[in-house]
Parts: structure tokens; sequence; C-alpha cells
């Protein structure tokens, strides 16, 4: 119990905001996104509204008008967001929630939903956190089950979908009483988490439902399941499906489910059809983007084909590349961004990809562009089942605009592909590759394998006859990659920057195997690679992909890119004079760049800056030293009182120096810049990171006297809570 509300009492800071439930699900705010201005403009609108739509109360009053509600519609939505009235009209056992941000907790959750009906031939919904009043939860039936997929997003974050969710369940632990104690009791469930343990808070989301749940009387159902990114992309599949697999097995004895013989059956169904082609996707993200509707709103789900203003390369090794790209915003006055927020960029799948999955699939050039539809198997409730694509579309826009093709792929994956092996010969690699630990992991985790190239690993010369719905049902979703914007509004506040580093990584031969050596190439920086190449006229870039630039029907062409604009909360002190010290590594110094930026221009216009320590990170000087005129510059111009940076150049000299040794050469500095009040931030890979939170708690060590626990404890806690130490992070 106690350690279960601790797990609640050092919740990261969005679960402690206040709630946004006046308003309606989809409209539903994460308030620390909102600048100040905003928070009070929303805040006037809704006094105004509630003025003059008094009605009966929010309930009934201006809610109504606004949303044009009535008593049979309130009923309707009621009940859509109840999840029991679902179940029940789905004819569903099991529920399987997700909380999801790149799409692979869904991507699981579904996973495990047809796993329940191949093996059990036991009816479970697929549900979205964010479509649901978790409320309801109160009055789940015991014969029935809920289960959670459920990723920590960052550094404690829930994913987008899940706010409102945790926000409930906390409120649950937060505001209990002994009369509340057993609210859930009729529920049981099972979950799994999705994290990444070189985080600090490592599933926390998981751990945080699974103590609220417990307390409020809900029945666990086996251990909790975590899935550990940190140990390898695959590795999340791998825990995943080892988890499952123990906790069905489990199940099904406590159920009475009896296993029945197990045979795939796509629920998806690809169907060609007739239909006018401009009401076809070709690649579009939305119906606005289809259409060509202006006036929608730019988000995730409705990116923005923006033109690139300006695209060069940072390094001057020619064996590397990193580019710094400009995006011009100047057509959507409505779009805007702040310091420390991330860019979104939705790339294409490369050209040579596309081609061999289709090959493999021994696709025409007629089968390839006709139109088809996506649709459900008639026996599936299609009012509650998602279909994660826009229909009707086109086989090869599926390949190379909707589905994480070039993704690496699990063994319980290739278990499920093994049904369609065309010949004796595929039949046996992918045996083998599913049987031996140790083969999958020298041929396939090691090399990076996609789907295609496993196939054509399996046999090259057969065409297989898998359907496409078998890679909708089994393949993430492409999704945008993101990117610290690397300039400040203050300077361009119609031109937010990127630092992109191109990814490009080296692959062992295996000649037991016949295996030559190769590369694995990053998808997104890479496709904006072949666009800076475009866009300047350099000819084909060096890494031999090519990229569909000109988007679907032309969208993009003229060098543009889908994008949109994620707030974060990796923000500057609301005091100008508050000192910073910025700690980055490689790319990591793009919000920094940022940061630096807009105290600049405060400081020309008269106004006074706290001081700011950059240490920075590369390997060496002449090669990846990133900005550096621009830091000279701002040195000379603020002075070293007001701006200063300290270099580790890695391979400078024979024993390696990092960011984290230049922190403890550095402490003292550092100790009185925290004592004078200063906001600390990191920027970079999530093991970079790590290394610096240790160096800094030796700093503390050294200055405050304190022993590793109380140090350990200050940096953790006392500087987190207080958001003066800020992380932007992710995992290499």
């Amino acid at each position: 119990m106690d350690a279960g509300m601790q797990s609640v009492t050092t919740l990261p800071t969005w679960i402690r905001l206040p709630s946004a439930s006046l308003l309606p699900p989809k409209v539903s705010l994460s308030l620390q996104h909102l600048d100040f201005w905003d928070q009070f403009g929303l805040i006037v609108l809704l006094a105004l509204l509630y003025t003059f739509f008094p009605g009966s109360g929010p309930e009934k009053g201006w809610f109504d008008i606004i949303w044009g509600a009535n008593e049979e519609g309130n009923i309707q939505k009621e009940n859509s967001r109840n999840i029991v009235k679902v179940l029940d009209k789905t004819g569903s056992d099991v529920v399987v929630f997700f909380g999801s941000q790149s799409g692979r907790s869904e991507r699981l959750a579904n996973s495990l939903s047809r796993d329940l009906t191949t093996r059990y031939k036991v009816k479970a919904f697929v549900a979205d956190l964010d479509d649901f009043d978790h409320n309801y939860l109160e009055t789940f039936p015991g014969s029935k089950l809920a289960i959670f997929v459920l990723a920590t997003f960052g550094e404690g974050d829930p994913t987008d979908n899940a706010i409102g969710f945790l926000e409930v369940v906390s409120r649950w632990t937060r505001d209990r009483v002994d009369a509340k104690q057993g609210r859930l009791r009729n529920l049981k469930y099972c979950a799994f988490g999705l994290g990444n343990s070189s985080y600090k808070y490592y599933n926390k989301c998981v751990d945080v439902v699974d103590a609220g749940l417990s307390l409020m009387g809900a029945t666990r159902l086996g251990p909790v399941g975590k899935g550990d990114e940190a140990r390898g992309t695959v590795a999340t599949d791998e825990d995943f499906m080892e988890w499952s697999d123990n906790i069905l097995t489990m199940i099904a004895q406590q159920y009475n489910w009896t296993e029945a013989e197990s045979r795939y059956e796509p629920e998806i169904l690809i169907e060609s059809t007739t239909v006018d082609f401009a009401k076809v996707y070709l690649g579009e993200r939305s119906s606005a983007q289809l259409e060509g509707t202006t006036s929608a709103i730019i988000n995730h789900r409705n990116p923005y084909s923006c033109p690139v203003a300006q695209s060069k390369e940072l390094y001057t090794d020619p064996s590397r590349n990193c580019l710094h790209m400009e995006f011009d915003l100047s057509g959507v006055p409505e779009l805007k961004y702040q310091s420390g927020d991330h860019l979104a960029i939705w790339p294409a799948n490369p050209e040579n990809e596309v081609n061999k999955i289709m090959d493999l699939l021994g696709l025409d050039e007629n089968s390839r562009k006709e139109p088809v539809v996506v649709r459900l198997r008639d026996d599936i409730d299609s009012e509650h089942v998602k279909i994660p694509l826009p229909s009707p579309t086109t086989r090869e826009s599926i390949f190379k605009y909707y589905l994480e093709i070039c993704g690496p792929v699990s063994s319980d994956l290739l278990k499920k592909l093994l049904h369609y092996a065309p010949t004796d010969r595929a039949k046996a690699a992918l045996s083998t590759l599913i049987e031996s630990r140790e083969t999958f992991h020298q041929l396939v985790t090691l090399r990076c394998w996609n789907i295609a190239r496993v196939m054509e690993f399996a046999d090259p010369e057969a065409r297989w006859q898998v359907p496409i719905g078998f890679f909708v049902e089994r393949l993430g979703r492409l999704q945008a990659r993101y990117y610290s914007i690397a300039s400040s509004p203050a300077i361009e506040p119609r031109k937010p920057a990127i630092t992109a580093v191109v990814t490009t990584k080296a692959l062992p031969a295996c000649s037991s195997s016949g295996i030559i050596a190769d590369k694995m190439h990053g998808v997104a920086s890479n496709y904006l690679l072949a666009l800076k190449h475009g866009i300047n006229q350099e000819g084909q870039s060096s890494n031999g992909l090519t990229y569909d630039l000109d988007g679907p029907r032309g969208k993009l062409a003229g060098g543009k890119v889908f994008l949109h604009i994620r707030h974060s909360t990796f923000k500057l002190p609301a005091n100008n004079r508050t000192p910073i010290i910025m700690v980055a590594a490689g790319t990591g110094i793009a919000p920094f760049r940022g940061f630096v930026q807009e105290r600049v221009r405060i400081a020309t216009a008269g106004q006074e800056v706290g001081p700011m320590l950059l240490l920075f990170g590369c390997r060496s000087p002449e090669h990846d030293y990133l900005y550096s005129q621009e830091w000279e510059k701002t040195e000379e111009m603020l002075g070293k009182d007001r701006f200063r940076i300290i270099t580790a150049f890695s391979r400078q000299q024979e024993k390696r120096v990092y960011v984290q040794n230049k922190l403890e050469e550095y402490g003292e500095l550092v100790a009185k810049m925290l004592d004078d009040g200063a906001y600390f931030y990191v920027c970079g890979s999530t093991d970079m990171a790590r290394g610096v939170r240790e160096a800094l708690v030796k700093v503390m060590m050294q200055a405050k006297g304190y022993d590793e626990k109380a140090a350990d404890n200050h940096v953790r806690y006392e500087l987190k809570q207080a958001r003066r130490l800020q992380e932007d992070v992710w995992s290499t």
C-alpha cells in the first residue's frame, strides 16, 4: 500500500495539472502545452460562454448549445463512451485498452486481441483510452476482463491518448476515503507496460495504473509485464510475446477457455474497387488534404504541406551527414511554435523498399496502382473497430506512405508469416529463425532486417501469397519523426529549424549464411537528405536511396514536407534573469540554439538576462562542432559572464572526454549557478542523460557535502519537481 501511494505522490507534473474535464472528449486539453496568454484567453472565453449561456450548469447549459446536443444525442454519446455498454453491444468478453504514442502499443493490443480470438475463440475489443469515460469502470462486470497495454512516454509521461485515463486514476487515489475503497472490486485486469530503463521513470504509467486500480479494489491477474526498449528495438515485442503467452495460458485456466486449433484469418480485407480516383487516398494524411481544404486545424491528424526554406550540410566529414533545415510557415499564420517545441516530420518509405516488398508479393503495375477499399471482415463490428488506414487507397500507397515496412521484425511476426511460406525452402528458413534465438539475433536483430528482407532471405525467387491485410494488421503505421526545434520565434517566428543527423548503420557480414555486409538507413533522416539533394540540385544522395519527393498528387513538389508542431514542456524559465545550464551532445544542441537565440534577442532589446552555461559534446572541433561560429559570436556579444560554452571533444585526444566529465570538472561553477537558482537542461541520448545525472549527483556531493543518497534525492526530486531539471532525451 505504501509503495503504491509513493508512486502516486511522485508523479510527473502532468498528473497534477488541473483537469480539463469540462471540455468534450475530443477537445480535452493538456494545459501545460498552452502559454500564459493562451490559458488566459481560454479562461475568458469559457467565462463569457457560461455567462451568456447559463442553462442549468455545464452539464446542460452552454455545453449543449455549443455542440448542438440533445437528450437522445447525449444518451448515445454517453453509451459510446461507456465501455460496459460497448462490450455488451459487441458481445465481447475482453477489452484491450491501449495508450500509444508511436503506434506500438496499439499494434500490440491488436495482436493480443487477435490471439484471443484465434487461440480461444474469445471475442476481444480493442479500445483507445481516449475514447472512453473511465468512471464507468466502477460498473465493470466480474465476468469480463480488462487488459491495459500502456506506454510511458519521455520522462514518466503518459501518451497523449492516455492522459485522461491517468487523471482519473490519480484522482481516485488522491481523493480516496474508506467509503470509496473497493469501488472497482468487480474489475479483473492484466497490465503490460512499454518503457525504456534508460529513463528515470521507467514504465511509470503502468506502475501508477496498477497501484491505483489495486487501491480501488480491482484484482490483477498475473504479473505486470514490462517491455524495455533499452535492450534493443525488437526487445519490447519479445518481452510482450513472452508475457502474453504466459498470461493467456493462465487466464484460460481461470476462465475455462479451451484452446482451439490456431489458424490465421485476416480481419482487414483489401479489395479492388471502382471509384472516382479523386476520392482515392494516395498518401494524403487526412480528408482535408485529399479535398484540398485549407481551414482544417493542423495537427498530427492533419499535417501541413510545408515548403522547406533552407537546407544545408553542417558536418565537414564527408562520411557523415547532419542537416540544418528551416521550414516556411508564412502560409499558415495560425501555426505557431515556442522554443523547446518539437517539429514532426512525416516521411515516405524509400522506393527501393516499397518495390522490393511489392515484387516479393508478385504485384504487377496495375495491381499496385488500382484503387482498393480497406474494410473489415463481415463478422467484425465495424462500428467499434478502427481501420488503421484511409480508404479507398492503392496497394502502392499503403506500402509507401501508411505502413512501417522498414521497421524491425519480431519472432512472433515470423511465426504468423510462416503460415504463408510459399516453398519448403522458405518454411525451413523461417522455422530456423523462429526456433533459434541465437540465429534470429545474429541474422535479424543485429542486421536490423525488415519484413521484406526476411522474406527475401527465406526464398528470394518465390512469390509470396500474403494478404496485404496481414501487413496492415501486423506492421505498425508509418509515424511522424520528432525533431527538437533549433530556433526561437523571437528571431524566426515563421521559420522553425531542425538539426537532423542522418542515420546510417553498418551491418556486419555473415559468411556462414552467405550474408554480405550491408547498411541500415534511417527512414526519416535519409528522406530529409534526399529532399536536401533535390532542393539544392545536388543529384542523388550517395546512399543510393530514392524517394517520391513530389508526394501524393504532387502536393509536396518544389521541396515540401508534411509536418506539424508538437508543443513541449521543455521551456526556458519565465524569469529571463534566471541562470540556465544546458548540457547537450550531438544534435541535442538543437533546442539550446533556440534558447540562446531568445535570450540574445531579449538582451539586445536592453533587458537583463541571466547567465547561460552551455556544455556541448561532439567528436572533434573540425568535423561536427555544430553552430560553432554562432557560439563564438554570442560570447563576443554578451561576454563570458552572460554566455559561456564548454566543449568536450571525445576523439581529440587518446582518452575520450564526454560532457559528463566536463560537468564534474566545472562542478564548482555548476553548483554556484544552481545555488543562484539556475535551471538545468539536458538534451541528447538517454545514455548521455543518465551519465549527466550521475555526474550532477557527484557535483552535489562535492559542493554540498551530501552523501550519495541525499545528493541523488536532491537531483531526482527537488530539482525535478521544481521544474529546475528538465530533460529532452531519446533512445538510440
